[in-house]
Order: structure tokens, then sequence, then C-alpha cells
């Protein structure tokens, strides 16, 4: 999936994108770490490089790890950086041979298989007093706006604010700030103090409002399901989430095979859609949509 999918994603860089979560972020990377010299940010899952300009500006020297093809976009965005094409956790000991102040992992945590395994690793890369920005899904926000169409096929795990921190007390970290509640990103920032922590918790609120939110998207899947059963001519406008929901939850090969997938985003024209294993068609004027049943699935 990294090495298809990944290789044309580009919500690190699209306008959309960036208008709704950019600021947002630079904003919270400033109330949470320090400029100054000398000192060495991480960004695991860097993409395109995209905030490696704003460590620059806060006197890092920069470092990224990136899977997928993207990485070599990012080295001649950032001929200053260095940057490693491949998975992090497929890296037994630190590739860079030093450890750093700041490690950012921008929505990279919702993709990890084994999250035990991932931490383990990461302190070959970090000291006591390194500071650890993590944006990820937020499942918390899903559910309080009941948006099961944000349930991707690329994402392994899912976080709320609560189990998050915990996560990061449990692995040695001290909560710094949280950012939630604005957006469906979530924020979290600690600072490792090198000392872990076995916390259990069970909070009964959040279990019962997971099960309705599964009921709820049970209920979606079945409808949905109805509405392609009873058409042979559909038509997916816009390549988002949502037609990945319905590629993985919804449909048989069967299915997929009479859906046209359509896009007026030249970026997109010619590539291949993963889920679907056929190509976008770029939505050319006129085109005819007499006796389709269209569904929207731009992402939210």
């Amino acid at each position: 999936i990294y090495k298809e999918f990944y290789n044309h994603y580009n919500l690190d860089t699209s306008i959309e994108f960036q208008l709704i979560y950019r600021e947002r972020t630079i904003n919270f990377l400033k109330n949470v770490i320090s400029a100054g010299e000398n000192q060495k940010a991480l960004d695991i899952g860097c993409g395109e490089g995209t905030y490696f300009s704003e460590f620059r500006k806060m006197g890092f020297d920069c470092y990224g790890i990136e899977p997928s093809p993207k990485s070599e976009i990012a080295k001649k965005k950032n001929p200053d950086a260095i940057i490693s094409n491949e998975f992090f956790n497929n890296c037994d000991t630190n590739i860079f041979g030093t450890s750093f102040d700041v490690i950012m992992m921008n929505w990279v945590l919702e993709h990890i298989e084994n999250i035990e395994d991932f931490f383990d690793k990461l302190k070959a890369y970090i000291k006591k007093g390194t500071t650890l920005f993590i944006q990820v899904p937020d499942l918390d926000y899903y559910i309080e706006h009941n948006m099961p169409l944000f349930y991707v096929h690329e994402h392994i795990n899912y976080f709320s604010a609560q189990t998050l921190c915990l996560l990061l007390k449990r692995k040695g970290f001290k909560i710094i700030d949280v950012v939630q509640g604005d957006s469906p990103a979530l924020l979290v920032a600690g600072e490792y103090m090198g000392i872990e922590q076995k916390i259990i918790v069970q909070n009964k609120d959040q279990i019962i409002r997971k099960k309705d939110f599964i009921v709820n998207n049970e209920a979606l899947k079945a409808k949905v399901k109805k509405i392609i059963s009873k058409n042979e001519k559909i038509i997916f406008y816009g390549i988002g989430l949502l037609s990945f929901w319905i590629s993985d939850f919804c449909l048989s090969d069967k299915d997929k095979e009479k859906i046209v997938l359509l896009d007026d985003n030249s970026y997109y024209k010619g590539k291949m859609v993963p889920s679907f294993n056929k190509q976008l068609q770029f939505f050319p004027d006129g085109y005819d949509l007499e006796g389709y049943t269209v569904f929207i699935t731009t992402s939210p």
C-alpha cells in the first residue's frame, strides 16, 4: 500500500488539507518546543518533508524517515536534511547514529501494526528530555460527531486523547500538552522522563459510546450495500475516504467492476486506485450522467 497508494497520496501537500491542519499543527509545535541552535529534529513518516522548513526556522537540523517514494521528493526539496527511505519498524538499530531533541510522528501511529515494537525501537533515538510530538485521527471526535467514514482502509489503530496519553505515560513520557475537540485530529506532546508506568483504566462511558458508534456504522454499511445492489450504473465522484470505506466494507468484486471512478482533480488523472484495482477517469466537460447513480465520495 505504501509503494502504490502512498506514491500519489497528496494529503501532506494538498491545499485543502493544509488549510485545515497546517497552521494548527505549526502553532502546536511552537507552543511545545523551544527554538535553539545545535538541536536535532526527526520526522518519522516525513512524506515530502512538509514541516522541515518550520524546524529549520527554529534552528533544528532536520532528519527524516519515509517508506514511500515521496522520500525522493523530500530530498530534492530539502537538500540540507538527512532522509532515509525505509520503514522505521524494519530498523533494528539507530540508522542515524544520534539521539534527537524532538521527534515528530504526524499521521503515523495509526498505521503502525505493532505499537510495542515501534516504541521499543524508538528508545534508540530518544534521550531524557526528548519531546515527542504526535498527531493522529481523534476517535472521540469521530464518535461525538457520528463520523464512521473516518474508519479508513490504511488505518490499523485508533486513539482517543485518553488512550494516547496512557500509552505515552506507560512508555516513560510526561504529557506536556493536548489539543482536541476542534477538528478530527488529535495533537499530543510528551517529554521523555525514562520512567515507564503500568496504567490500566476502564472507562465505561467510552465503551458504551464506542458500541453505539459501531452499531451506527453497521447500519450505514447495510444502507449503502442496498443502494449499490439495486443499481447497475454507478459513479463514484471524487476519490476520498468515502470511496475507500465503501470499497472495504460494502462491495464485492462484482460490485467494483460496475463502478466508474471519476475525479476533476488533474493531479489524479490516470492514477490507479488500489482498493478497486482500476484507473481513475478524469472528469471531462459534458460527461453523460444519464441513468447513473452518483456517489459523492470526496473526503469530508
